[in-house]
């Protein structure tokens, strides 16, 4: 029973993990809209795109080479 209920907080607390990152996600690509027309240009996309993994991912342990 105890390894069940650590299952089942390590499985909820990745749950409201990925929630966030949804969140905060959603609300970084709507601030990328910069003309305001409801979608995003290539443009918008690329710089929402490198703001996002400028922030969300540690350099040394991205393992990029």
């Amino acid at each position: 029973e105890v390894a069940i209920a650590r299952a089942d907080a390590t499985r909820t607390m990745h749950y409201q993990r990925l929630e966030e990152a949804e969140r905060r996600m959603i609300d970084m690509l709507l601030s990328a809209d910069t003309d305001g027309d409801g979608g995003l240009t290539k443009m918008e996309f690329a710089l929402a795109e490198a703001w996002w993994l400028s922030s969300t991912m540690n350099p040394s342990r991205a393992g990029l080479f």
